[in-house]
């Protein structure tokens, strides 16, 4: 009994002086939240798209005064339809997302829009122009992107670059494929990757619509033991690709034209040895031709119009390959630039109207980059080149030359005010003519002009 009665003194002591530990109370859980709020960005290249109007289930936001756009929705409707609207970028959505998904901003890439339908197919050349695999011809809107393949084969993203070429119009990047031999940057061509990563930017340009001009040899061009091989791996690396565009060498008059001479296989792509009558080399052209005209500022505006005697004189079509250079600044002479809309709109027109076309030079595309932040005449440069394209089709290269002092000159000025102008040139295709007028008095003008660029077009 008195063990019993110990046992029973010692639970009666627990409870009463709370040695056993009494867990507390359980407070109520938090009532789950009535709304949810997310941020929306519409990004393109890592950065908000200023102006993009973001559309959740038909309220409007318009993108992006703090960087994002910023929603609350309740949580009984959590799932919402996303449409994304901007300048310059195809409309994404509409698509659902769920507003509890995942953490912080959900961000949405857009893709360019594109001015011009994305290229396929090969070329072939006749009647001295491009044609492309549908039977119409073709216009060369082409941009330099030296350091292209330099920058990818150094683990550089490229999308952006070919992003922006996409945007603009751009049909054919020209590429130094084989490098330079510049500061902090050497020729690729010794590399043992440098074979598949040119197969490969071939690759990425193709799945953009985008053509590849590879240009092979950048100095002592004279040196056909060295180079000769180095060019027929770029042949071989490029068979087959309906993308691929050859020129041997750049600026042979420079760098040495032996090269521009020897053979190769060529493997059924288009090319160019890069000699220019230009700067006083013969006439011999392989399947087209690319000239760098003289960058005087007296004559850019028109010279663009010697593609069409140089396509008289050789039965092929040439192209105004590095014209002088976009910039932010003007400056005359070696490594010339210019900021001047109207002379560059000008070049490009003719460009367009009389030759195969042309390549928009600068010094971004020398650097193989797109324009920064910092570089907006640059950019808005280009943004006319790619009006100039758009006001000129392609069919136009197959008009019949016209000039005020010839009979079948459109007509094209009120009051007969074209006396007044010093140049003039125009195609004239049945009913159809373009007139382009290099660097118009201003205020000068007539009707039928495309824009507020020196074109004309009448039917």
């Amino acid at each position: 009994m008195g063990t019993v009665a110990a046992l029973i003194a010692l639970l009666v002591l627990t409870l009463t002086q709370g040695c056993l530990p009494v867990p507390p109370p359980v407070p109520p859980g938090p009532n789950p939240p009535d709304a949810i709020t997310r941020d929306v960005v519409p990004e393109f290249n890592g950065q908000a798209v200023q102006g993009a109007d973001v559309n959740v289930d038909g309220e409007h936001q318009v993108c992006c005064p703090g960087g994002v756009t910023t929603w609350t929705k309740p949580t009984s409707q959590p799932t919402m339809d996303i449409t994304i609207a901007a300048k310059g970028y195809q409309t994404w959505g509409p698509h659902p997302y769920d507003f509890r998904q995942g953490i912080g901003p959900y961000r949405i890439p857009l893709v360019p829009s594109r001015p011009f339908p994305a290229e396929r197919g090969f070329l072939t050349i006749r009647d001295s122009r491009f044609w492309n695999d549908e039977g119409w011809p073709w216009l060369w809107r082409g941009a330099s992107m030296f350091l292209l393949l330099d920058r990818q084969m150094a683990g550089e993203d490229i999308q952006p670059q070919i992003d922006w070429m996409v945007t603009h119009g751009v049909n054919v990047a020209r590429v130094f494929v084989a490098g330079v031999d510049w500061p902090d940057h050497g020729l690729l061509y010794t590399r043992p990757d440098w074979t598949p990563q040119l197969g490969l930017l071939a690759d990425r340009l193709a799945d953009a619509g985008i053509r590849l001009e590879a240009t092979v040899c950048t100095v002592s061009c004279n040196d056909v033991a060295r180079w000769q091989p180095v060019v027929q791996a770029v042949y071989d690396t490029l068979a087959g690709k309906w993308n691929a565009l050859a020129e041997i060498a750049n600026e042979p008059h420079v760098n040495g034209t032996a090269l521009s001479y020897a053979s190769f296989n060529r493997r059924g792509i288009l090319s160019a040895n890069g000699l220019d009558p230009s700067h006083g080399d013969p006439h011999v052209v392989l399947d087209y031709g690319t000239t760098h005209l003289p960058r005087d500022m007296a004559h850019f505006p028109r010279n663009s119009k010697d593609l069409f005697e140089l396509r008289e004189a050789t039965g092929k079509p040439w192209v105004s390959d590095e014209p002088i250079g976009i910039a932010e600044y003007d400056k005359d002479g070696s490594g010339a630039r210019t900021t001047n809309r109207s002379a560059v709109a000008s070049h490009f027109a003719l460009a367009a109207v009389f030759g195969g076309g042309g390549t928009v030079h600068s010094q971004f595309g020398l650097e193989g980059r797109a324009p920064l932040e910092n570089e907006p005449i640059s950019e808005s440069l280009m943004q006319t080149v790619s009006k100039v394209w758009q006001c000129i089709p392609p069919e136009a290269q197959l008009g019949e030359y016209r000039a005020p002092h010839l009979p079948g000159f459109p007509v094209l000025c009120p009051n007969a005010s074209c006396s007044t102008l010093e140049h003039a040139y125009a195609t004239v295709r049945g009913s159809r003519a373009w007139v382009v007028v290099p660097m118009p008095t201003p205020g000068w003008t007539a009707p039928g002009q495309c824009e507020d660029l020196p074109i004309w077009r009448l039917e």
